[in-house]
């Protein structure tokens, strides 16, 4: 396989640019905030992500465009027949970085694969008793110390996990930035020379650039590397500018200080951002949902034809046009558009307050009194507040009475997880993976009930769907099983699907560079390049692009996986086979 090929797997390429009074041999980002460390495995922001694992280092496999699984580290894996074997083919010549700090003797293989995810699995490992002070939280958070049974090196390119249950979510778990690799024999000198901390503040990975040196809350600077195994970048230098303030990151645009700076919707930002010809805005739905859970336990909320009454009467539209500033697209579906197995054109939801009213006349229910809980504090948006006082005078525009209640965080949860509550609940969720699975069982899956399943729904049709979709390995059977789960879902209406978020970034257009941002948030400035296109990279049009490839495998690509005019050849979409 190309060396480049999984990359162009992952590149989701938009056209963005620098200032002119930056040197074509560095790219600098204006971030908002100072990483806590440089270690993926005991980070939980996106902030941390951005500077460690989509800089400095690889998995192996990556999110690619629109969230597909594709080969990085790995070149191809096997999955035995029963779900419980996955063995990973490792990419040989891949180099670690070479800094003043280490200089490694050997290059990439299976005892760093091992290392790296064995020191978040292992109780009684090296690096759990070293990093006393931090907890390994995404790995917990997975459960894959109970889900994988051991990691086997079978060659130094060649490993194996064994499972104790099938998981067809690990491969999407996999691609996730706690799983990034590590090298091992980096990680033994730093524990024979008694400093193990210093792989959060001095990391060693394969990614495209490496780390030279790191002032908080000033900046940060990385290195082009020079032999990373997909291309060396098109930058020597990447420097993250910390500037927390959205005005100065503007100034410093303005300027020619900073190259690239995110996105905020606010409407003076927009409008001077939109106002001037020489800036450039792209923007992506995030793989969130904001949605309204009804206690689908309790009456009246336990008739579907009750909840699509309520979910019609709602304006959807003017919500997101009023409070979110185009930060905003709106839910169709509990899974938003940048997931992988988006089922497509998703219905769209029908405002007709005239035929709710009908609906609930029809149930006796014209007079039906509701209680909205918003919580108060910490895990919301702030402008929740004012979604609830959306949906409440749309209710109440057909009769409905509406009280809103702004209970504390604890509390909320506690009586958002009581079967008996008689009450609607808003709430905001974000997906961590790219794993469909994942989400619609954490959200909507009968095992959830009383937990995180907050509209207490239990479908055992779309529990089914859900479970064999995710157990499956093909992948035009999981994509169908997932469409006909979300179809239930739309005709059952256990949530009025809201909103999912947009985020995105403001540029200088002097020059031109194409720019990766995955579906979970992350962004890799791996393929900025000065001025060498001029027009954002197409993906259906890229030989070699393959949206089925690496789901379950390279060499599992489909006849129908390709776009129009490119075949599946052994895994690779090419214009012809022979």
């Amino acid at each position: 396989m190309d060396k480049n090929l999984s990359k162009i797997f992952l590149t989701l390429a938009v056209i963005c640019s620098f200032g002119v009074q930056v040197r074509a041999e560095s790219l600098v980002y204006c971030s908002y905030g100072s990483p806590s460390g440089f270690d993926p495995a005991i980070s939980g922001s996106s902030i941390d992500f951005e500077a460690s694992s989509q800089t400095i280092f690889d998995r192996l496999v990556d999110t690619g465009a629109g969230t597909y699984l594709a080969p990085s580290l790995a070149e191809r894996w096997d999955v035995s027949g029963d779900g419980l074997e996955y063995t990973f083919h490792l990419r040989k010549g891949v180099k670690f970085h070479q800094t003043r700090y280490f200089g490694p003797t050997r290059d990439f293989n299976a005892d760093d694969v091992i290392f790296s995810l064995n020191r978040q699995l292992e109780e009684n490992h090296p690096y759990r008793q070293v990093y006393s002070d931090y907890r390994y939280t995404y790995s917990e958070a997975k459960s894959l110390s109970e889900i994988i049974k051991d990691i086997i090196k079978i060659d130094d390119f060649k490993v194996k996990f064994v499972l104790n249950r099938p998981a067809n979510s690990l491969l999407a778990t996999l691609s996730m930035d706690f799983a990034s690799i590590h090298s091992a024999e980096y990680a033994n000198q730093l524990l024979e020379i008694g400093n193990p901390i210093s792989l959060i503040n001095r990391p060693i990975g394969t990614g495209p650039f490496k780390f030279q040196s790191y002032q908080s809350d000033a900046f940060i600077t990385f290195l082009a590397h020079e032999d990373y195994w997909s291309g060396k970048p098109h930058f020597e230098k990447l420097i993250f500018a910390i500037t927390p303030d959205k005005g100065a990151q503007l100034q410093k645009l303005k300027a020619g200080e900073c190259d690239i700076i995110p996105l905020f919707f606010d409407e003076n930002f927009i409008h001077e951002i939109k106002s001037r010809g020489d800036f450039q805005t792209v923007s992506f739905v995030q793989p969130n949902i904001s949605y309204l859970a009804y206690n689908t336990k309790k009456h009246p909320f336990d008739d579907p034809k009750v909840r699509k009454a309520l979910d019609m009467a709602i304006n959807k539209k003017a919500i997101l046009s009023s409070v979110f500033n185009e930060s905003k697209v709106v839910a169709n579906s509990p899974i938003s558009p940048s997931m992988w197995f988006y089922p497509g054109l998703v219905e769209e939801d029908v405002y007709d307050p005239s035929e709710a009213v009908k609906v609930l006349e029809s149930k006796n229910l014209q007079h039906l009194n509701i209680e909205i809980q918003v919580p108060y504090g910490r895990y919301i948006d702030r402008r929740a507040e004012r979604v609830a006082q959306h949906i409440k005078a749309d209710w109440e525009k057909i009769g409905i009475s509406v009280e809103i209640i702004n209970p504390q965080w604890a509390e909320y949860l506690n009586n958002s997880n009581d079967i008996e509550r008689n009450n609607v609940v808003l709430v905001n969720d974000y997906a961590d993976s790219s794993d469909p699975y994942e989400f619609l069982s954490r959200l909507l899956g009968c095992n959830a009930s009383r937990s995180t399943n907050f509209a207490n729904w239990c479908n055992e049709a779309f529990d089914n769907l859900v479970e064999t979709a995710a157990h499956g390995l093909n992948f035009e059977e999981q994509r169908a099983k997932y469409r006909k789960a979300i179809s239930i879902f739309k005709e059952q209406v256990p949530w009025t699907t809201i909103s999912h978020s947009v985020s995105g970034f403001a540029y200088r257009n002097e020059q031109v560079c194409s720019f990766q941002h995955n579906a979970v948030g992350v962004r890799s400035f791996y393929f900025c390049s000065p001025g060498i296109s001029s027009s954002p990279i197409q993906m259906d049009s890229i030989e070699g692009f393959c949206p089925n490839c690496g789901i379950s495998g390279p060499e599992t690509c489909s006849k129908n996986a390709c776009a129009q005019g490119y075949v599946c050849c052994n895994g690779v979409c090419k214009k012809s086979c022979n």
